[in-house]
């Protein structure tokens, strides 16, 4: 449930700020850099088939194939789902000898495969003028051009009304998705998704996959992919694991998850004491007097907020908010929310406060900037529900050791708990047994890389 709070977090956050860290955020996004922008209508023209026939697309140098596939696996004839691919090709033949084979790239539930590859593609191809392998990437179930879609919202304009204006319910979009398509949301599941992979590779004219790369969310399909097929692959890596014996369970990885977040904000203290005050507008002499200062910024903001000169005041809430943003990529944020934090100390709100405080603007590409709460969604399907019957013995032991563990974002993880507080009853086989899943031996070497104090995706299991 954290992740896809988080996650959602992230969006927000990052949106709001679009235009001060745009380049940046375009890297995070996946979206185009430089002239490059995706024709949104492009899968719209090109008919789905059951066979995977590329056609040349994007001006040359990409193909790009809409493969039909069971909405149910179970029964194969019954509805499909037509899968958006798009392939990066190799710079030499495939019946050439030094041609090895294709790459498989997932990453989160954030990203359109379009976006991707035109984007990033060449960059996994490396330096070669004559790469030796392809690069591919599909959209999965829910995301870009993959049909059907799904929506939580009716419109745009009531998705940036929830999120500009989120209320203190956090199922609303896990309500929405189950009220306008209860009929699909059942087979969006990760292992759905994992078996779309093997019917690309299949329908490709092989029993296995060479090589693949999942990143963040995509860690979990690698790894359900390896449960269900254990001898079908040669190669995996999964960066920035995430705890796929949770992902799928009642629990999360709230505890350490926290833990995690907690070990980046003592570094947010030391590295503002260590970059003096020309760097760290908050800055004291010791990483202690830091947290000291930032304590007191909390306890005055629980008495007064910040008010503005218009719109919603800057208060401990909204404090934590940036200290999120922050704490998921200090690289870009540490410096902001270190600005914020002497605006607000200083009771007047100025332009960081107003940043953070600001709409979410309108989406740039509109149909390839994924919503956030797909997110949500997907770890709502794919786990068991989390039922809070009487908030104070459900709830309320698991938000006081969070706010022991972190008191900067505890409290986030605690709500984020609530987002799946309901039952999707999912069909028999569509999604994961909690327990043994993950204890197979497979038939190749799978390479985990992990991140230290990473409240996305902790190191510590």
């Amino acid at each position: 449930m954290l992740f896809a709070q988080i996650e959602t977090q992230k969006y927000v956050a990052a949106r709001t700020l679009s235009m001060a860290k745009e380049n940046v955020l375009r890297v995070m996004q996946g979206l185009p850099l430089g002239d490059v922008v995706p024709d949104i209508t492009y899968f719209d023209s090109l008919p789905a088939s059951d066979n995977l026939d590329y056609v040349s697309c994007y001006g040359g140098g990409f193909q790009c194939a809409k493969l039909n596939v069971p909405l149910d696996y179970d029964k194969p004839n019954v509805k499909k789902v037509a899968l958006a691919i798009v392939k990066r090709p190799a710079g030499v033949s495939t019946t050439d000898p030094s041609y090895t084979d294709s790459l498989f790239v997932a990453v989160g539930t954030g990203v359109s495969a379009t976006n991707f590859v035109l984007s990033f593609g060449p960059a996994f191809q490396g330096t070669d003028p004559q790469p030796k392998f392809d690069v591919i990437r599909w959209d999965i179930r829910g995301i870009g051009q993959t049909t059907p879609s799904i929506s939580a919202f009716p419109d745009e304009g009531a998705r940036a009304n929830y999120f500009n204006n989120p209320p203190n319910y956090t199922k609303v979009p896990a309500d929405g998705f189950a009220s306008r398509s209860a009929d699909l949301i059942p087979y969006y599941t990760t292992p759905n998704n994992a078996r779309d992979l093997r019917s690309i590779v299949q329908k490709s004219g092989r029993k296995k996959f060479d090589s693949f790369v999942g990143y963040s969310y995509a860690t979990v399909l690698g790894a359900t992919y390896a449960s269900l097929f254990p001898d079908d692959f040669t190669g995996m890596v999964l960066d920035g694991f995430v705890n796929s014996e949770n992902h799928y369970g009642p629990t999360d990885n709230g505890y350490t998850s926290v833990r995690d977040a907690e070990r980046r904000f003592q570094f947010f203290f030391e590295s503002c004491s260590a970059g003096g005050a020309e760097h760290c507008p908050f800055w004291k002499a010791t990483a202690a007097e830091v947290r000291k200062r930032y304590a007191a910024l909390e306890e005055a903001l629980r008495k007064k907020p910040v008010a503005p000169s218009s719109g919603r005041p800057f208060d401990y809430s909204a404090l934590h908010d940036v200290v999120t943003l922050a704490l998921l990529n200090p690289r870009d944020f540490f410096g902001f929310a270190a600005g914020v934090m002497a605006e607000a100390e200083s009771g007047q709100a100025g332009p960081l406060i107003g940043f953070a405080l600001g709409p979410i603007p309108p989406y740039e590409y509109p149909g390839y900037e994924i919503p956030p709460e797909f997110t949500q969604l997907i770890q709502c399907v794919d786990s068991q529900p989390f039922t809070v019957k009487d908030p104070k013995s459900d709830l309320e032991p698991f938000l006081k050791r969070m706010l022991r563990i972190s008191p900067a974002i505890g409290a986030d993880v605690a709500q984020a708990r609530l987002a799946c507080d309901r039952n999707l009853e999912n069909p028999s086989g569509q999604t994961l047994p909690r327990g043994g899943a993950f204890d197979k031996r497979t038939a190749a070497t799978i390479v985990f890389i992990g991140n230290t104090a990473d409240p996305l995706t902790p190191l510590e299991k």
